[in-house]
Parts: structure tokens; sequence; C-alpha cells
């Protein structure tokens, strides 16, 4: 009879580790691509800021070239008949110039608003926010276990909830080394700088490259795996084979320089 128990509590005890190491896998995958959907939020923001910028920088020559207009229209004279009588000319006014100084002044108000909605995202929006995204992705991406461990609605909810707090944290982690980690898929992209990249390639490999640079408990053949599991996903057809190739050369540079670890990894991050 204890033998018999023993056997159950063993049986038992294996399919709760089974279960606990699916749900971490889980809560891995979601941290993830959680993390790479905001960055992503984030990089579209600064390209829409990028985008009035230069509609922006377009509208003092509009201004000159309208001024400039106006002056010859005011001291060139007026075509006239055979008879000599001046002929009607649709001249430009100066009311162009007032409507192109009040639609520069609109747009620079706007632009000052996005910029500051960019730099103050407050730590409710981007809970909001991540959130959000784990409710879409818990009814848009079912999750399987290897060992056909299916999670209900409810329980994959409640992980999803816990994965944006590590995004979070992973997110604030990147933002923190966004140059270095730049600075390593630039060197690693052969012949592709990063403003070339597509928005979704690139923030892919700005999360698996702060979790292979700075979560070293993380083996890096998941990390790549799962990077090359999101461009499949969320990327264009060949996305996943470019990821790859970016990813394994920062890899082995990595191998051959010393890790840099400063005792705050995406685990344990502060909140602030």
């Amino acid at each position: 009879m204890s033998v018999e128990n023993d056997e159950q509590t063993g049986a038992s005890s294996t399919h709760q580790t089974s279960i606990n190491s699916q749900i971490f896998k889980t809560q891995r995958i979601a941290s993830r691509r959680l993390a790479m959907q905001y960055l992503y939020a984030l990089d579209t923001h600064a390209f829409s800021i990028q985008l009035l910028e230069q509609e922006l920088a377009k509208f003092p020559m509009r201004i000159e070239e309208a001024r400039q207009a106006q002056f010859l229209a005011e001291h060139t004279p007026p075509p006239v008949d055979e008879e000599g009588n001046p002929l009607p000319v649709a001249r430009p006014t100066v009311l162009l110039t007032d409507q192109l100084a009040n639609q520069q002044e609109i747009l620079t108000e706007h632009l000052e608003q996005e910029r500051q909605a960019f730099l103050n995202i407050s730590e409710e929006q981007q809970e909001d926010f991540f959130l959000l995204a784990a409710d879409i992705w818990s009814e848009s991406v079912p999750v399987v276990a290897p060992n056909s461990l299916v999670f209900s609605g409810t329980v994959l909810h409640r992980i999803l909830r816990k994965g944006w707090s590590r995004a979070r944290k992973l997110v604030k982690y990147i933002l923190a080394q966004k140059e270095d980690i730049d600075q390593l898929i630039a060197q690693a992209a052969q012949n592709w700088r990063l403003e070339r990249m597509s928005c979704v390639d690139r923030n892919i490999l700005r999360v698996a490259t702060g979790e292979l640079k700075f979560d070293p408990e993380v083996s890096a053949a998941i990390v790549i795996n799962e990077a090359v599991e999101m461009a499949k996903a969320y990327g264009q057809k060949d996305s996943w084979r470019f990821v790859n190739g970016v990813l394994d050369r920062i890899r082995k540079d990595l191998q051959d320089a010393p890790l840099v670890i400063d005792g705050s990894s995406p685990e344990t991050l502060p909140e602030k």
C-alpha cells in the first residue's frame, strides 16, 4: 500500500512539475511577445513624430515661395489684349502666406504634444497596454504544451497577466540599454542599417538581444528559437531567416566578449 501511495505521489509530483514548467515557459513566451509589441508601438509613435518633423521642415520654404510669388504678382505688369486692355489674372494673395503660417503653427503645437506624449508614458498607461495586449493574445493564440497540456482560457489569461509584468521590466531594461543593443544588432546585420529594417524585425531583434546579453539564465537556443517563431508569426515571408542569421552572429559575438552582468537582469529590475 505504501509503495502504491509513493508511486501515486511521484506521478502527481511529476505531473505538477510538468504543469509548472509549461506555465513558466508560457509566461516567458508571453513576456517576449508583449515586449516586442510594446517596443513596436513606441517605434511606430517615434516614426509618426519623425514624419511630422519632416513635414514641418518644409513650411519655411513653402512660405518663402508664397511670398516671392506674391511679390512678383504685385510688381509684374498684367498682360494686355490687342487693344491694350489689361486681362484678368488670378494673382496669389497674401492670404496664402497667412494660411501657411497658421498651418505651421498648428502642426508645431501638435508635434510638441506628440513628443510630450511619447516622453511621458505613465506606469498606468504601460500597464493598460500590456494587459490589453495579453487579453488580445489569449483570445487569438492558443497555447498547447508539447505534452498535450492545454490551458483553459481563464488559466491562460492569468498566466499572460503575469507575463506582462516581466515584459514591462524587460522593456525598461532594453530601453535603458538601447544604444548598446542597437549597436550589437547593427554590427551583426551585415549591410543592413536599423532604419532600413522592418519595424517588426527590428524590435524582435531588440527583445532577443536584450535577453541574450543581459539574462544569462535563459539559453541562447531558446531565445533565438522564440525570436524566429515571432518573426514567422508577425514578420514578412523571409523575416525569420534574417532574424535567425543576425541573432546567431550576436550570440557568437557575445561568446567572444565578457558578459555584462550588473545584478539587474530583467527578472530583478526595480519597478521604477
